[in-house]
């Protein structure tokens, strides 16, 4: 993969990138949310009763190769985005989420919920970072080049879909400081200095994404970060 093109490409329009995916995250909640009793339906249950498949077209149709699939808690895993062929040569994208506490007595929409009530936060920044992948994989085959690496963690963090999804992660969290006020604007939006040293705390909070940059890719962010706050100075325009 061509580091230079990837972030050629992906190095623009954060914000709108962002609000795209958080669009689909909060669309995806309410409809959970709004259907449960519709949901709890054996014909979403697959593997034996040990996942629950929820296929994302029902949201929305642009999305109608994609499916979240519900799974027992895991160790050390969260989330895994992959590609999976059907039967019928049929090539499907497919986000694992490991969220499920017990599903000895069963699985359905009703514990997915209560974990999404409980872990909100932490849930909907899993699914964007996630879902980061899913776009990104309809320009580059970037299951293929994870697979790749093996378990080299260092190498994993530096590949630039990887860059790109906790990139995007600390996007959304910035964006949620900057709409509480007006002052917290004013803070981070008149002084760069401000906003980077800020920003890079949330960076260092992903896990050992931050402090595993090679300092190549510490460089492309620092650019990257200056265009993203003169993204955010102008989407604040007149409120700060």
């Amino acid at each position: 993969m061509n580091f230079s093109k990837f972030y050629t490409i992906q190095e623009r329009n954060d914000i709108k990138t962002n609000q795209v995916i958080s669009r689909l995250v909060e669309k995806i909640i309410r409809f959970l949310k709004k259907y449960r009793k519709e949901l709890d339906d054996k014909g979403f249950v697959g593997e034996n009763g040990t996942t629950y498949w929820f296929p994302v077209k029902m949201v929305d149709k642009k999305y109608d190769d994609l499916y979240l699939v519900f799974m027992q808690e895991k160790e050390k895993t969260q989330a895994a985005f992959q590609r999976k062929q059907l039967n019928d040569g049929t090539v499907i994208k497919i986000i694992k989420l490991y969220v499920l506490k017990d599903i000895s007595k069963g699985i359905g929409i009703s514990q997915i919920l209560l974990h999404i009530k409980d872990n909100l936060l932490s849930f909907k920044s899993t699914l964007s970072h996630e879902l980061t992948h899913y776009f990104d994989d309809k320009k580059y085959e970037i299951e293929k080049f994870a697979m790749s690496i093996g378990g080299d963690l260092y190498k994993y963090y530096n590949i630039p879909h990887e860059v790109n999804a906790y990139w995007n992660s600390s996007v959304r969290e910035m964006m949620e400081v900057l709409k509480q006020s007006n002052t917290i604007k004013n803070i981070f939006l008149n002084k760069f200095d401000n906003f980077k040293s800020y920003f890079e705390d949330i960076l260092r909070t992903e896990n050992s994404f931050y402090v595993s940059l090679s300092p190549e890719n510490k460089k492309r962010l620092l650019k990257r970060m200056y265009a993203l706050w003169e993204e955010f100075r102008e989407h604040f325009k007149g409120k700060y």
